[in-house]
């Protein structure tokens, strides 16, 4: 018989997590795990009491003996990034927790639709493919990045905010001085004493 699949999370009294399936019986005891997060793309990423990331599938085992020093919670079923428990490194793994981009970041995030990832070394975010290669090389601070919305970044150099297209690994050549609201390609902006809506190529 199939074993039964875990949908729900629950929190103990003794400060535990543990996993329920549809009809509310435990399979998961909440006796291990300090926190499970939701299940999503059949993985369910946990943190053991020894303080330690893990994977877990449907049926709330370990997809593999193999634990992680923390995870980005913006995974998706394709690419999963996680930081080495000795080098603290950031890389991706695949579903079955094998890296596919080696640890050697020392941050990821601002994913796009199309995989396209952010991903910081020593001081500065650039823009990563799916292989792990700089598409755009770092050249942003922290204090650059304003926001990230449907594969566009918003940065703030000198006063002006410019918007970064993800897709294509180009900053856009406008300068704006305020960005009031973005959706998809489209963004409205105001240049000195002007509002307007302004789109590009993606």
């Amino acid at each position: 018989t199939e074993s039964p699949k875990a949908r729900f999370v629950f929190l103990h009294k003794n400060g535990f997590y543990g996993l329920l399936d549809d009809n509310g019986k435990e399979i998961v005891p909440a006796e291990e795990y300090l926190y499970i997060d939701k299940v999503r793309d059949g993985m369910i990423p946990a943190f053991t009491k020894e303080k330690k990331f893990v994977f877990l599938d449907e049926t709330g085992r370990k997809i593999k003996d193999v634990s992680f020093y923390d995870i980005n919670p913006l995974y998706t079923e394709e690419m999963l990034g996680v930081a080495d428990k000795e080098s603290r490194k950031w890389g991706f793994v695949d579903k079955d927790l094998n890296y596919v981009i080696e640890p050697q970041f020392d941050a990821i995030g601002y994913y796009s639709v199309d995989g396209i990832v952010g991903a910081k070394q020593g001081e500065l975010w650039g823009i990563i493919d799916k292989s792990g290669k700089y598409i755009l090389e770092p050249q942003f601070k922290d204090d650059e990045l304003e926001g990230y919305n449907q594969g566009t970044l918003v940065i703030s150099r000198g006063g002006k905010i410019r918007i970064v297209d993800m897709k294509n690994a180009k900053i856009l050549e406008a300068e704006y001085d305020e960005l009031y609201g973005m959706a998809g390609n489209k963004a409205v902006v105001r240049k000195d004493s002007s509002i307007y809506l302004n789109s590009w190529e993606n």
